[in-house]
């Protein structure tokens, strides 16, 4: 009887230590062509304020890149419609060109790393 009191308080012990510290969460993965057409859709419903979670943390417009910046680089309405060639997609908004560059931000999550106005051929965020 004690054999299994222990095996029990040992349980119990147990689960209550995942309780508290929780168990580690699995990220999930995010290819480049998934993380374009999130931010497609968010630029395309005019949600400016949720661009920046598509973008890499290591770059140096990062800190910038609030409502009022995606605003500068994308004054115009209309849709952004892309096409993707490995981790990178060829933009088109308004008649103006864009290319994204996009890296991992953590193993198989992608993020927006670059976007060039090819245009004015001008980098818009790095």
């Amino acid at each position: 009887m004690k054999k299994y009191t222990g095996i029990l308080i040992a349980t119990l012990l147990l689960g209550l230590i995942f309780v508290v510290t929780g168990c580690p969460q699995k990220v999930e993965s995010v290819s480049a062509s998934e993380r374009m057409a999130m931010f497609r859709d968010d630029l395309n419903a005019g949600n400016l304020g949720n661009l920046k979670g598509h973008t890499h943390p290591l770059t140096v417009s990062y800190a910038l890149a609030n409502t009022a910046y995606w605003a500068v680089i994308f004054p115009l309405t209309g849709n952004l419609t892309y096409t993707m060639s490995g981790n990178s997609a060829t933009a088109i908004r308004n008649g103006i060109a864009y290319t994204f560059d996009l890296k991992e931000d953590v193993k198989d999550v992608y993020k927006i790393y670059k976007i060039v106005n090819t245009t004015s051929s001008s980098t818009v965020f790095q």
